[in-house]
């Protein structure tokens, strides 16, 4: 991307008018409960480069990246808090539905974009609370106050604002003029400490041991009520120095430029991570899901056949069949690949098959995603029977871990990853995550094997290599 200009608006005087002519001509629709949002062009920016300046500055904030799709946003202080928004997208959704009766915005101007309007993420269990997750809302979204989109090659800044039942017009523009200068013109704040080194506490590991005694009685289950069971493991360090999010987010874009990169801020908490996983992404009718199962390490020399096998193939059929029965009841017509395609990463490769198709109602996406979440990638199946199991056998709340994280507009237009290769940085401690599905061909030391892997995704950022 192009090296961030100074932003000035007498320079880009056009915007100062637009919003101006905006205002004029929708004040007189202002309501007790309006939302305004304006949309306008401006110069290209390295959001990485941003974020220690908006760590430091905003109580919340996404940053989020998709560079194989060319798209990534930050979006930044909440304007309006969705924290009661339920426990489910469908009771979410008439919240979306009154949004969308309140907002007044020039997006037409633009149409061809969908642009992040709400943005977060969701739990993976919505019933669990613990202190490790208590900055998070089981359903985690806000509007922002402002966000920076980029998509083809355009670069936008969204403003969001509620002017009130009698708004000082002039004060309105002052605070476009004054917050929308201050983002574009921020720069990285330097870190104190140059290093971020991670100490080890062996008492809070989980070692094999731990992981034989879930996996025996997972395996018991697998030949009664379960077909398919995923386990995961927490790990926690503390962290000497403060993490400097620029240096470490330019080590994950440059080693997984095909992952969703994400860093979502809560108070004092970030959750961070590179996820191989779109979940579902929404434009107008027109849905994708991704079928990710089944793992190699990269380092396996016969890969290829590793992924191949009847254990992985069974793993990832079991997801495939989960999501082509539930799509059936909300659309007659979607394509499949007819073979899973080998998806490649830095340390591990996976089996992957993308799914379209076109949903015969909008209005039923928030019931359909319900439907999906958590799929057998990140769960297991019968999903019920596999959530009962792990909630019984995992001594930890996994909160955003194996959630999702991403997206949506009024108009039910959204995209969201799967909350995965991820870790939680709070008070500084560090817990990483990951997990490994388990059928009845899995053997124990490959699975532990795994999570080690995928375990070492997150901690390699901060090895003196990556900081230095």
């Amino acid at each position: 991307m192009n090296k961030t200009k100074s932003f000035t608006f007498e320079t880009f005087s056009k915007s100062v008018r637009d919003f101006n002519l905006f205002i004029n001509e929708n004040i007189r629709k202002v309501r007790k409960n309006s939302i305004l949002s304006f949309a306008f062009p401006v110069p290209s920016t390295n959001l990485i480069e941003k974020l220690n300046s908006f760590d430091k500055r905003f109580n919340d904030f996404l940053f989020y990246e998709k560079p194989d799709d060319d798209i990534s946003f930050i979006a930044v202080d909440q304007l309006f808090d969705l924290k009661g928004a339920g426990k489910g997208f469908q009771s979410f959704a008439s919240s979306l539905f009154e949004l969308k009766a309140n907002l007044i915005s020039n997006w037409d101007e633009y149409s061809s974009y969908n642009f992040p309007f709400i943005t977060g993420g969701v739990k993976f269990d919505s019933n669990k609370s613990s202190e490790e997750w208590n900055d998070f809302n089981p359903m985690h979204f806000f509007i922002p106050r402002a966000v920076i989109f980029q998509n083809k090659g355009k670069t936008f800044l969204l403003y969001n604002f509620q002017p009130g039942i009698i708004p000082d017009v002039q004060k309105v523009k002052n605070n476009f003029e004054e917050f929308s200068s201050s983002l574009m013109n921020s720069n990285n704040s330097p870190i104190r400490n140059e290093k971020s080194f991670i100490i080890q506490n062996a008492n809070e590991i989980e070692n094999l041991q731990n992981w034989k005694k879930m996996f025996t009685v997972v395996m018991d289950n697998l030949k009664q009520d379960c077909k398919k069971v995923v386990l995961s493991r927490r790990t926690s360090f503390n962290v000497k120095d403060e993490i400097d999010w620029k240096k470490s987010f330019k080590s994950v874009a440059n080693e997984f430029p095909n992952c969703y990169l994400f860093l979502i801020k809560s108070n004092g908490s970030r959750f961070f991570g590179a996820s191989p996983e779109k979940f579902i992404s929404a434009s107008g009718n027109r849905i994708e899901i991704d079928a990710l199962a089944a793992t190699a390490s990269e380092k396996h020399k016969n890969f290829v056949s590793e992924l191949m096998t009847e254990k992985n193939i069974k793993e990832h059929n079991f997801v495939i069949d989960f999501i082509k029965n539930v799509l059936s009841n909300y659309t007659d017509k979607f394509e499949i690949d007819r073979q899973p395609r080998i998806k490649k990463f830095k340390d591990v490769n996976h089996l992957h098959s993308r799914i379209i198709a076109e949903i015969k109602s909008k209005e039923k996406l928030p019931e359909l995603i319900d439907s999906l979440f958590p799929t057998p990638a990140v769960c297991g199946q019968p999903k019920q029977s596999a959530m009962e199991l792990i909630n019984k056998l995992e001594n930890f709340d996994r909160g955003l871990f194996s959630g999702l994280i991403g997206w949506m507009d009024p108009d039910l237009n959204c995209e969201f990853a799967v909350a995965i290769r991820s870790a939680l940085y709070k008070n500084k401690k560090l817990f990483v995550y990951a997990g490994a599905g388990i059928v009845e061909e899995s053997v124990l030391e490959e699975e532990y094997a795994e999570t080690e892997f995928k375990l070492r995704t997150i901690l390699n950022l901060f090895n003196e290599k990556n900081q230095s």
